[in-house]
């Protein structure tokens, strides 16, 4: 029953709901009779109706996006600040014959389109150390020290006999990585300018991450000094000195890991 409500006869009575306002909510599903009192002479009486329902649940799916794509790249193209000096493929990067003291550099391209909330990140492993086939070895960045900490590149020792290092030969020739990404998000190395080098190592190292959506095109500046975001570059380069033993089968095996974010 509403009171206080004046009407005279034929008169139309709108009534507003509002929580709180006159009318008790009532939770339990069902129908409810509301009389109205009109304050006349003749006292009349009205009475309407509301219907309480269940709620209506609304669901709805988005299917999860998720590409990842290696390519190759093109001699002379600029990674990190340097340009490469040979070309690659998405599933090969052959360095060829090594001269001492002769930097070889080439690179692959990474891109990620996703609907991940909070995005991705990518990573790189090796299989086993780059060697030869009778166990020589062109040891990790550098000088075989496993570096993971983005520094500027240095050439091999180059030193017969160095008490300094764990083995003389981790001197005789080295290989190491860089990266044009330079916000990881905080979860790998961080990057911030051109000739920042770390070791290859036969954990994961991310390289690559960005931490929202990403459309596979949308990059950065062309080097670590800003954040790539879906798509970015990365370089690997090689030094031996003349001590490096001979083998004409060094090969490993990279192994990136794309990984989404939810």
């Amino acid at each position: 029953m509403i009171n206080g409500v004046t009407a005279t006869a034929g008169q139309t009575v709108e009534i507003e709901v509002a929580i709180g306002v006159g009318i008790i909510n009532l939770s339990t599903l069902d129908s409810y009779e509301i009389q109205i009192d009109v304050a006349n002479a003749e006292n009349d009486i009205g009475r309407t109706r509301v219907v309480i329902l269940d709620q209506v649940v609304v669901t709805v799916i988005v299917p999860t996006i998720f590409e990842f794509i290696v390519d190759g790249l093109a001699t002379t193209t600029d990674v990190n600040g340097e340009a490469t000096t040979g070309s690659t493929t998405d599933t090969a990067i052959p360095f060829g014959v090594l001269e001492a003291g002769t930097p070889k550099f080439m690179g692959q391209q990474l891109s990620v389109e996703t609907n991940a909330n909070n995005g991705f990140t990518v990573s790189v492993e090796q299989d086993a150390p780059l060697q030869s086939s009778f166990g020589a070895d062109i040891d990790s960045f550098f000088d075989g020290t496993d570096e993971v900490s983005p520094s500027a590149w240095a050439p091999p020792d180059g030193q017969l006999a160095n008490g300094a290092l764990a083995n003389d030969e981790d001197g005789w020739g080295h290989w190491g990585m860089t990266t044009e990404d330079g916000d990881i998000n905080g979860t790998g190395p961080t990057f911030t300018s051109s000739n920042q080098y770390i070791a290859v190592l036969s954990t994961p190292t991310i390289v690559f991450g960005h931490n929202s959506v990403c459309d596979g095109t949308t990059t950065g500046a062309g080097t670590a000094a800003d954040d790539d975001l879906c798509l970015t570059e990365v370089g690997y380069k090689v030094e031996i000195t003349p001590l490096q033993e001979a083998g004409d089968d060094y090969t490993t095996n990279l192994m990136y890991i794309a990984t989404p974010r939810f």
